[in-house]
């Protein structure tokens, strides 16, 4: 394997750890430790770490090294806040600029991810289902043409993920399925008033169940 490949793939990997809680927000991303269980060198690592940094999934501080982002109801409320903003402009510009092969990519990425469940125990279903998600957002707001914003409520999307494994979690459940096929019926129906409010409450809602679970395992997210 070229080391292209190689530290692609350790990047993959080292992410998925971080966004399902493997590797745990301010734990320490030690060279020596991550070459050993990735069974990769430390110059791999040191391509694969700063990709991280730059996606705002880990952080690097001199003298220190680097560690996975530390995360705290105050950020999330941040995220939400900027996610709110950003992506309600992104998908009125994809309703009204999104063509046939939008609405097909829309669809299809819907159906995948109705058809993946969310496993609660970490596993590899819940890095499926994650990129599932990711994809739907992804593809919904992929009409619109302005890609700067499209770009940016994506590394927003990516900071929620770390926390989307606690509302998950939570035993306050919620109905995922209809909130994502009320954003698809509004989209597609070209009713961006509607697909605004939908995406505005699905996203709040999101913030709202990582609170409830933050209560219910209290301390496990820190104040920063």
């Amino acid at each position: 394997m070229s080391d292209s490949s190689s530290a692609n793939e350790t990047y993959q990997q080292v992410r998925a750890d971080i966004l399902t809680g493997v590797l745990v927000p301010g734990e320490r991303l030690q060279l020596a430790g991550l070459a050993k269980n990735y069974q990769v060198s430390s110059g791999v690592l040191r391509e694969v770490l700063p990709r991280l940094v730059g996606e705002g999934l880990a952080k690097s501080q001199p003298q220190v090294g680097y560690s996975v982002v530390s995360i705290s109801i105050e950020d999330l409320l941040q995220i939400t806040e900027c996610r709110l903003t950003i992506e309600s402009i992104a998908l009125r510009q994809a309703i009204e600029h999104g063509d046939l092969g939008w609405e097909a990519r829309v669809l299809a990425a819907h159906h995948v991810l109705s058809k993946t469940t969310a496993s609660t125990d970490g596993s590899m279903q819940l890095v499926e289902w994650i990129q599932a998600h990711a994809s739907f957002h992804r593809e919904l707001l992929s009409g619109c043409p302005n890609e700067r914003l499209c770009s940016v409520a994506a590394t927003m999307r990516d900071l929620t993920d770390m926390y989307l494994q606690w509302s998950i979690r939570a035993s306050h459940r919620r109905d995922a399925r209809a909130e994502h096929q009320a954003l698809v019926d509004a989209a597609l129906s070209r009713d961006a008033d509607q697909a605004v409010r939908c995406i505005t409450d699905h996203i709040q809602r999101t913030a709202d169940h990582v609170a409830v679970c933050h209560h219910e395992t209290e301390g496990t997210l820190t104040a920063d």
